[in-house]
């Protein structure tokens, strides 16, 4: 068994349970909710054996009689009630917890009193699985249950239970522990490298169990190489390296829909990690720091759009398998759909950029402004005007020298694409938004006079898709038009 310091998180439930114990007021039944691998059966044993043990304090001891009894699940008051063995299969149990076994381990035996102690705690696991009679059979006890009777239901979700069954005990929800928390267990006390560690923290999602069992598994670690060599080499080969390697790890797997949520959240984490080195240059926090050396090397080459393409997909793909859409679809459709894409991380793209002036910024050193913009698939040459979007909006300039190709960390950030070469209704616009500066700038002129303001207008600037209309001037201090 376990004492309350041996278990991981879970401070809320231990400081309750504590203070029950400390304060005599210990209820006659509890509900322990959470998913398997949660922790409910080791926070269960920890109850029983502090409850019981001689020392009668906060924490069990762990060498009394008593204790040393439940750590070897031998105690005569510590009864775990489970489903019954399969008749047909010694192998395995029934797939549900039925009456008659219900009656037999709990109902009929709590009438007993503890042979040695002064409770005597009965431990029901996998409580979900009673049936309806069952739950009934164990109400009548749960009405009126002996003064030393102490019942712990542990289940994956208390609304399993019958409404009458909830409404009589206490239920204590478990929470999935931090990544830190799980993290620092494997190394600490199971001696997982930190590599492992760290991945199996993630994909536990607050599950330590779970975390204990993948981490110790070489089955399953051999399962995620084979899922890392299959990333890499997809990424250099397309999607048709993925599409057959990963038919072939389902076909092997026990569980393939586990096995295919994995390999989602794998590449999920690989195009995590690419993008946030990308981003940072930094390696403190990536989750495989195994493959750092490949991350760094394909991250300078991956463009943020297919990063971002590739971990929409993936997220869509996840959402349709746990709704229960047809599954192998799903995960085809998402890579087929981002074939270009997924190969395009590790070639390394040019950007055919134009430099453009804008003549609306006479405040500038030179009375022009020049911005980089991407052409994408147009072809812009020196002297053409163009139609562009910048941070003030719309704007109408003039290409100053053919269209260059560029690396992409040659290219300042942020660029934007051109919308399209200017054509005869775009000129016109631009000669009515002349019009109406020189008219601006007149009324300008007028107001600054009136207001004997300090200020000296020198010029107006409208947008070129008339959303703003911009006042340059100088002046010692603050004023208002």
């Amino acid at each position: 068994m376990a004492k309350f310091s041996d278990i991981v998180g879970q401070k809320s439930i231990k400081a309750h349970l504590t203070h029950a114990l400390l304060n005599n007021s210990i209820s006659h039944a509890y509900i322990f909710e959470g998913e398997e691998g949660c922790g409910k059966m080791l926070m269960a044993q920890a109850f029983s054996q502090t409850l019981l043990c001689e020392k009668q304090a906060e924490d069990a001891c762990g060498s009394c009689h008593s204790c040393i009894q439940a750590e070897h699940e031998t105690h005569p008051d510590i009864i775990f009630v489970r489903r019954e063995e399969d008749p047909n299969n010694k192998d395995k149990r029934r797939k549900t917890l039925g009456v008659q076994a219900v009656r037999e381990q709990l109902v009929d035996d709590v009438i007993v009193k503890p042979y040695q102690s002064a409770f005597k705690v009965y431990i029901v696991t996998e409580a979900e699985k009673m049936t309806p009679e069952a739950q009934n059979a164990i109400l009548k006890t749960l009405e009126e249950p002996p003064s030393y009777a102490v019942i712990l239901l542990l289940v994956t979700r208390a609304d399993a239970l019958l409404p009458t069954i909830r409404s009589r005990c206490v239920t204590l929800s478990f929470a999935p522990l931090t990544e830190g928390e799980i993290e620092s267990y494997l190394t600490d006390q199971r001696r997982i490298s930190p590599s492992r560690a760290r991945l199996e923290a993630r994909f536990a999602r607050g599950n330590l169990g779970q975390a204990i069992r993948k981490a110790e598994d070489e089955n399953a670690q051999t399962q995620k190489k084979r899922m890392l060599d299959l990333i890499e080499k997809a990424s250099v080969e397309g999607t048709h390296a993925i599409l057959t390697g990963l038919r072939e790890l389902l076909e092997e797997a026990e569980d393939p829909e586990e096995t295919l949520q994995e390999f989602l959240v794998m590449v999920q984490y690989f195009i995590r990690d690419i993008s946030l080195y990308k981003a940072t240059g930094r390696t403190q926090h990536l989750i495989l720091i195994d493959e750092i050396s490949y991350i760094k090397s394909v991250a300078h080459k991956a463009e943020w759009k297919n990063l971002y393409i590739l971990q929409d997909g993936l997220q869509t793909a996840r959402q349709r398998i746990s709704a229960n859409v047809n599954k192998e679809l799903s995960w085809k459709f998402c890579f087929l759909r981002s074939q270009r894409h997924f190969k395009g991380l590790c070639e390394r793209h040019n950007r055919k950029v134009a430099y453009g002036k804008n003549s609306r910024c006479p405040v500038s050193d030179s009375g022009k402004k020049y911005i980089i913009f991407f052409t994408g698939s147009l072809r812009s040459e020196k002297g053409d005007h163009l139609i562009v979007e910048t941070t003030r909006g719309i704007e109408y300039g003039t290409a100053v020298c053919a269209p260059t190709d560029l690396l992409d960390e040659q290219v300042p950030k942020p660029v934007k694409e051109i919308l399209r070469i200017a054509n005869e209704t775009d000129e016109h616009q631009e000669e009515e938004n002349r019009e109406k500066e020189k008219r601006a700038f007149q009324i300008g002129l007028q107001k600054i006079a009136a207001h004997k303001l300090d200020m000296k207008l020198i010029d107006v600037a409208y947008t070129f898709d008339n959303n703003k209309i911009l006042f340059y001037f100088y002046g010692r201090r603050k004023n208002r038009l």
